[in-house]
């Protein structure tokens, strides 16, 4: 039977990373679907060891020439050629039932233009009780402000992005890629844009194991994608009632990225008094004693933000 759905792993000089990815998606109990690695590495590494471990057969095998991230992405939608996608990252694991039950959520309701799923978080070789997604029932996001308020109000409740599957008849109709604008939070406009022209639905069963490692971009903050970012927020949103919302978010933020920075190094630096005079700017004394009290007393590291 000829296959609706391709799945995509997108990978970067992370060739043994990738194993356990390939071997994730090849152990998927739905088994309808094209098959396609992207190779975006800067070395012949990847090849290599896909090669001496014999599983070139399993899949169809691309090589890019280390173009930049957000262009890696536009290539692999140009050349989607099926009604669905998911594009999988090489540093994350797919349980059994990932694709069959993402395939049948969106499958289900042809007015949907994206489905994603919850995940453990996987740190290191450990997977967590925690999952990123803290919700008892399916989520289903009808337009563009019930993505920025599920992002803004609840800080570290959504979906990981990786466990998307997307309607490509939908996105390719209305000319949908992602932008750098943003730069790493780019991810977020581009589901933005997606539901303008379709439904988002979320599934709160977690079906993959998402890693948190120190290479990883989502574990850096950037405030300057962070403000371009709310500045997107703010041409969707522009009333005052959201301009206090983005405000607290953006504490939060600078928040996460002081106690990343502590975690790491264990000790006061320029980077966190630089942290602490954005906190004391951007927010009311009261939130500034908040989360400062927060952090020394309970001596708690957010690094999921």
């Amino acid at each position: 039977m000829k296959s609706e759905l391709t799945v995509v792993i997108a990978t970067h000089n992370r060739p043994y990373l990738l194993l356990e990815t390939i071997e994730s998606v090849l152990n998927q109990e739905y088994k309808n679907f094209y098959f396609v690695v992207s190779d975006n590495s800067d070395n012949n590494d990847t090849f290599n060891v896909l090669e001496e471990k014999s599983l070139l057969k399993n899949f169809e095998y691309r090589k890019r020439n280390n173009v930049a991230g957000l262009d890696h992405f536009n290539i692999i939608l140009n050349e989607i050629k099926t009604k669905y996608f998911i594009l999988f990252h090489d540093d994350d694991i797919m349980l059994p039932e990932m694709v069959g039950k993402l395939f049948k959520a969106i499958s289900s309701d042809e007015y949907l233009a994206a489905a994603g799923c919850n995940g453990y978080i996987y740190e290191g070789n450990k997977k967590l009780r925690k999952t990123m997604l803290h919700s008892r029932q399916n989520i289903l996001l009808p337009d563009q402000k019930s993505i920025i308020l599920r992002y803004c109000n609840n800080h570290n409740n959504i979906v990981p992005f990786p466990s998307y599957i997307y309607n490509a008849h939908i996105i390719k109709s209305n000319n949908i890629f992602i932008s750098d604008y943003a730069g790493k939070y780019s991810d977020v406009i581009w589901l933005l844009d997606i539901v303008k022209f379709g439904k988002i639905f979320w599934l709160n069963e977690p079906l993959m194991l998402y890693r948190v490692h120190k290479g990883q971009d989502s574990t850096q903050f950037s405030y300057k994608d962070q403000y371009k970012l709310e500045l997107y927020y703010l041409k969707i949103l522009p009333n005052e009632k959201e301009n206090r919302m983005f405000k607290k978010y953006r504490i939060h933020k600078i928040y996460l990225a002081m106690c990343r920075r502590l975690k790491q190094k264990k000790r006061l630096s320029l980077f966190i008094i630089r942290q602490l005079l954005l906190l004391l700017y951007y927010s009311p004394y009261k939130y500034f004693i908040k989360y400062c009290i927060k952090y020394i007393i309970t001596k708690k590291n957010y690094i999921y933000g």
